[in-house]
């Protein structure tokens, strides 16, 4: 089954759909008729949501999985990962920032044990910085190879 919603001049707006496997989506078009939001559920137990700029980029997306994990990731404008964040299906959760070449350059996470740690990474992917604390609250003393200037 589907229907659609159309503007006075006839253009598609607002579109739903239901499968039958049990998915479903919502997609709302822009006044020009670009795809700009587009939320679905999906028959495995997922369900997500994205929106797509005015060029038809993906910029932010968010999703829930049937395992219990979840997520946010937001795009720039040449759709490059550079923000995301998510809690696990064990309650962990994580924050991850990219540098424009998609590479990690800052991490941090919790975990379900209540342990938590941070990296910085150099444009190569290298950690050149981490700290953490275990479960039991001790410190795991910072590291780098970096030298003072």
């Amino acid at each position: 089954k589907a229907w659609q919603v159309v503007d006075k001049d006839g253009k598609v707006r607002i579109g739903a759909v239901t499968l039958a496997d049990g998915s479903a989506s919502v997609i709302w078009m822009d006044k020009d008729g670009n795809l700009r939001i587009g939320a679905g559920t999906f028959a495995n137990g997922d369900a997500g949501l994205k929106w797509v700029d005015k060029d038809g980029k993906l910029r932010i997306q968010a999703m829930t999985n049937a395992d219990g994990s979840a997520g946010v990731m937001w795009n720039d404008k040449n759709e490059k990962a550079r923000i995301a964040a998510g809690t696990n299906a064990d309650e962990g959760a994580t924050v991850v920032w990219n540098d424009k070449n998609e590479k990690v350059r800052i991490a941090a996470g919790t975990n379900a044990d209540g342990s938590a740690g941070v990296v910085w990474n150099d444009k190569n992917d290298k950690v050149r910085i981490a700290a953490s604390t275990s479960a039991d609250g001790t410190v795991v003393l910072p590291t780098s190879d970096l030298k003072p200037k």
